[in-house]
């Protein structure tokens, strides 16, 4: 089935869209258009298609997000109830709508961290939240963003994890920086309610008043919406 997309490099194509390469866009519209031609296709490629277009949201770009979102829900509503797709990819859809909407909207980040510090709503500088499984990319994920704060940090980090902790977890936290901050199980569980999370790493990036002003970011994109946003509030 995989062969079905190779000439728009599906497995490449999400990365592509947050990296704004040139034929991206392109790509994204000819796979929704085998898409129709081939709903048959195993959901876990259905799946591959919702999150790759749901990088659009990291490039600001929400108008190709909603058209691509408005076509993959026509094309769930024709599936046959008794298909069993249906109902697991409509939910699917509804938690990404739920996603998209919190952008602009406020999130409390209030909580306390896994070793007792109380993480505050605001901050005077932005915040990164950042949701985590034990995957590979959450994986590298955590490494980048305690790499930069090797050498200073441009925002503040806060971890919430998906899943509870196990003692080797606990063991390897000394050497997470200080600044980073994990959050414990309450908050994480807490944030997972307020923001319904189906990939992880996910990065939520939030301005100082509390807002959510960027999501489904990578550490490199964070960093150049901080800049940017610094450079538009410059007197």
């Amino acid at each position: 089935e995989y062969t079905l997309f190779s000439k728009v490099h599906l497995t490449t194509l999400e990365k592509r869209i947050r990296y704004r390469e040139g034929k991206a866009l392109g790509d994204l519209d000819k796979a929704l258009r085998v898409l129709e031609a081939n709903p048959d296709i195993d959901i876990r490629i259905w799946k591959m298609l919702i999150r790759s277009y749901e990088a659009t949201l990291s490039i600001g770009a929400k108008q190709n997000f909603q058209i691509a979102r408005n076509i993959i829900g026509g094309l769930v509503a024709k599936l046959p109830d008794s298909d069993q797709r249906k109902a697991e990819l409509l939910t699917l859809l509804d938690r990404q709508n739920m996603r998209s909407e919190i952008l602009g909207a406020t999130f409390d980040l209030s909580g306390t961290s896994f070793d007792g510090q109380p993480i505050s709503k605001t901050s005077n500088e932005f915040t990164a939240l950042v949701f985590l499984d034990r995957n590979q990319k959450s994986a590298g994920m955590m490494q980048e963003i305690m790499r930069g704060f090797a050498s200073g940090g441009a925002f503040r980090p806060i971890l919430a994890f998906k899943r509870d902790f196990v003692e080797q977890d606990k063991e390897k936290f000394d050497q997470i920086p200080r600044r980073v901050m994990v959050a414990n199980r309450e908050t994480a569980l807490k944030y997972l309610e307020s923001f319904p999370c189906d990939h992880f790493p996910y990065l939520l990036l939030i301005d100082q008043n509390g807002v959510v002003v960027a999501g489904n970011l990578s550490v490199v994109q964070t960093g150049n919406r901080i800049a940017t946003f610094s450079r538009k509030n410059k007197p």
